[in-house]
């Protein structure tokens, strides 16, 4: 399991979310998501639509934690 962030590189906020699968996957259906307008966390999808997609950055926190 990964634990990553999606950050918000003018605000140094972070999204914090875990995935059993390839991080960089879970980024691109974040992002799938965000581009119409349909992700699930609002704050997140509010600030994607005030800033844009180019400030937001994909951040590896922790790879391959067993549970």
């Amino acid at each position: 399991m990964d634990i990553y962030g999606i950050k918000n590189t003018v605000t140094d906020r972070i999204l914090v979310g875990q995935t059993t699968r390839n991080s960089t996957i879970r980024w691109k259906e974040h992002k799938k998501l965000l581009r119409v307008n349909k992700h699930e966390n609002p704050h997140l999808q509010n600030a994607w639509n005030k800033y844009g997609e180019s400030i937001f950055t994909l951040c590896i926190l922790q790879e391959g934690i067993r549970t």
